[in-house]
């Protein structure tokens, strides 16, 4: 299984995925934007085993869709987001 992580920034995306990686595995390349690097590492989820692919976007994240109960930031515990 392969998931994809999206942050705002460059700098966050690089930031994400050195702690979940835990600096172990991790693997950069270009994305099809130079300013976008695509950071990939080998996870866990629930015990399952998945490629984890993260980025960012250029400009800002102006909406998201998510239900009530994921709209806070200690709402609920990340791992459900997957």
């Amino acid at each position: 299984m392969r998931v994809l992580n999206v942050a705002e920034k460059s700098s966050v995306a690089k930031a994400v995925a050195n702690i979940l990686s835990r600096n172990q595995g991790l693997r950069m390349r270009e994305g099809r934007s130079r300013y976008n690097k695509l950071f990939e590492f080998n996870y866990s989820i629930h015990g399952q085993h998945c490629q984890m692919v993260v980025t960012s976007v250029i400009g800002h994240l102006m909406e998201l869709e998510f239900e009530d109960r994921f709209c806070k930031w200690h709402s609920c515990d990340p791992a459900h987001l997957y």
